[in-house]
């Protein structure tokens, strides 16, 4: 690995650097080295880890099945559940996740479900109600894992490459514990921005606080979003779609993730 790392130009603390590092510039830009890098670093990640035949969840999108025989990218599942701390786990330094625990680039306030409410209850009649697509995101379905009294943890799975994104709930008294997060790659294209907000927009809708994700809390993340064509092209869409990635005005439109 050491060797491909070095040809590819990655720094030398290879994918994980010091939590200090400042991703923007003051003018709120991300620095073009930073960028070439941190492609290529998601890029490599998605080839260095185990290719799956498909696998697509019973509630995918009809579509589904034109990318049946084609090689899925799930991923490796991370270490998940509370940890040693009691909480769920934090983020890396890849903006590709969101938790209520760890640092203030990733860090959510955790939700609070109504006075007298049945937090868990809620929970899963909610994301059973979750509509694959929905904003263009999680074509390939998903699945309730592990459901508990206290802990929810569901898998969502995009569409063509099957990347599957681990979302986990833990109930702790009056608060709830969130936590999205892509297994591979570096970017994620607003997807788990765009799943969680479609959640805590259902649970406010029962009464709960969940707060919406949005570019004012995290300029970040989605300065970061108008970089994710360059990541997309290379560890999504197919040579057919995207014959010259270096030209991507001319690749046809992204299928649904």
């Amino acid at each position: 690995m050491t060797p491909l790392v070095a040809a590819i130009g990655l720094p030398s603390y290879s994918f994980s650097p010091p939590r200090s590092t400042r991703l923007l510039r003051e003018d709120g830009t991300l620095p073009a080295h930073l960028i070439a890098r941190r492609a290529a670093a998601g890029l490599l990640a998605t080839f260095v880890t185990g290719l799956c035949p498909a696998v697509g969840f019973d509630n995918g999108i009809p579509e589904m099945a034109q990318y049946s025989t084609q090689t899925k990218y799930p991923g490796r599942q991370p270490v998940l559940g509370l940890q040693g701390n009691g909480k769920l786990a934090s983020c890396d330094y890849e903006p590709h996740c969101f938790s209520t625990s760890g640092d203030e680039s990733h860090l959510l306030k955790r939700w609070r479900p109504p006075a007298g409410s049945k937090a868990m209850d809620e929970l899963l009649e909610t994301i059973e109600a979750y509509p694959p697509c929905q904003a263009r995101i999680d074509g390939g379905g998903f699945k309730i894992i592990t459901a508990r009294s206290d802990y929810l943890y569901v898998q969502f799975e995009s569409l063509k490459k099957g990347f599957i994104d681990d979302v986990e709930f833990a109930v702790d008294g009056n608060q709830v514990q969130v936590r999205s997060s892509s297994r591979l790659g570096y970017l994620d294209l607003g997807v788990n921005a765009k799943r969680l907000n479609w959640i805590s927009a259902q649970l406010r809708d029962k009464g709960w606080t969940a707060d919406r994700i949005t570019k004012a809390d995290y300029p970040e993340y989605f300065t970061l979003l108008t970089f994710t064509y360059d990541d997309y092209i290379r560890s999504v869409l197919s040579p057919e779609s995207c014959p010259s990635p270096n030209d991507p005005l001319n690749c046809l439109d992204p299928a649904p993730r």
